[in-house]
């Protein structure tokens, strides 16, 4: 690490207590979207400087357009509170509103868990529970299967919404059951992404039930346990992973940390490479940013040819790398000014949502908050809005705010 290096993780840590300092000044709470953006993607450049693996250099361009997407974020959560709004959400506590919530739990639940015991047993009588179980790789591949898997894929609810109940006391035993049903799932579906997702969904869900519940250690603890899985996932998952790097520090002999470590901090090079244009162009207009439109026309319903499923991959020092976080992919998609008016886009849209949800109460609002949000908790590493995520959301909107509330389900709770 050199003093530039160390310079720059001083200017990324001022960053992210600025706007810990902001978000507490106009909410109430430090955990707000501000905080989540700048703390993920702060943090993450901030450990890039450490210099644990031998990774291209990040030009003084890339990191003025990484403090751009800073200023952008805070630009776009300014428009989206006044001055009311701000005051009411540091006055305190709004009632919580569960009505609806206990039918919608249940539901989700019991999809979920359809979902993946269809496709454990289809799996296992085509290929035999021992071949399973000594291959568990397989899994990553093979367990999603088309439709079915968009069953499990909601198995990703279950846990925000157990945050949501657990925040209004509202829990009991068959939450436990379903809350370790879905998590079942989503592992044996091999995908690292839905179990991330359903634990910061979660999180977040719960920052909004609980105002000035989520405390440092939480998050670092949340870490902690991420890193622990990500570890077992490539030992028994990721098994053709190669992960022996030269190090120019300690992680050269930590083998067991160089995956969750390249992941964390490969983005950077990686949009280093895309603002140098040397990635492989994208495929169509829109490719990341339209990812849903040509997914549905493409391979749903094959009016169009269907676009690759994943981002051209470029040379970042260790290996190749094919994510370069929520501002890169937009940036490699439609360039940097585009890139920078996205990630003030988002600031605007989590924040309505965040405010929203703070001021109703409402576990629908919460719920919501906790599927976007993910996108920002995310964009450190890559863009998040495609298919999957308009899944969840339309699957929480109409049956979440239509169906429950118009009263063809009712909370048996709330009767009479």
């Amino acid at each position: 690490m050199t003093p530039l290096d160390f310079l720059w993780i001083v200017v990324l840590v001022v960053a992210i207590l600025a706007a810990a300092a902001e978000s507490v000044r106009r909410y109430g709470d430090w955990f707000s979207p501000l905080t989540v953006f700048v703390g993920v993607n702060a943090g993450s450049l901030a450990l890039y400087h450490l210099r644990f693996l031998e990774l291209n250099p990040v030009s003084p361009a890339t990191h003025a357009l990484v403090l751009g997407s800073f200023l952008m974020f805070l630009a776009g959560t300014r428009l989206a509170v006044g001055r009311n709004r701000s005051a009411r959400m540091c006055e305190g506590v709004v009632a919580p509103d569960t009505s609806g919530l206990d039918p919608f739990f249940l539901l989700t639940g019991v999809l979920c868990t359809a979902g993946w015991m269809i496709a454990a047993a289809i799996l296992a009588a085509t290929h035999g529970v021992g071949v399973i179980l000594s291959n568990v790789w397989m899994l990553q591949n093979t367990f999603q299967m088309q439709f079915i898997g968009y069953l499990n894929l909601l198995g990703i609810l279950v846990a925000p919404l157990y945050a949501i109940r657990r925040a209004a006391g509202r829990t009991g035993p068959l939450d436990l059951i379903f809350l370790a049903s879905s998590l079942l799932g989503l592992l044996l579906a091999g995908i690292k992404s839905y179990l991330f997702y359903a634990g910061l969904g979660a999180l977040l869900a719960w920052s909004v039930s609980r105002p000035g519940g989520v405390r440092l250690r939480h998050v670092l603890g949340g870490i902690s346990l991420l890193i622990a899985f990500f570890v077992v996932y490539t030992a028994k998952v990721d098994v053709f992973v190669a992960d022996a790097y030269e190090g120019a520090g300690g992680l050269g002999e930590l083998t067991v940390l160089q995956r969750p470590y390249l992941y964390m901090v490969g983005s950077w090079p990686a949009l280093e490479s895309v603002l140098h244009g040397l990635a492989d162009p994208p495929p169509r207009l829109g490719f990341v940013v339209l990812q849903p439109l040509w997914k549905i026309l493409g391979e749903g319903l094959g009016l169009i040819e269907a676009i690759p499923p994943a981002l051209p991959f470029v040379h970042i020092g260790v290996e190749g790398f094919n994510v370069y976080s929520y501002l890169g992919e937009v940036t490699y998609d439609l360039g940097w000014v585009a890139g920078l008016v996205f990630c003030g886009l988002l600031g605007y849209v989590s924040t309505r949502l965040y405010v929203m949800a703070r001021l109703s109460g409402s576990w629908r609002h919460a719920l919501v908050y906790g599927v976007v949000g993910f996108g920002v908790a995310l964009s450190s590493f890559m863009y998040v809005y495609r298919f999957n995520l308009l899944v969840l959301l339309g699957y929480v909107y109409v049956i979440g705010f239509v169906v429950l509330r118009g009263g063809v389900l009712v909370d048996w709770r709330r009767r009479g």
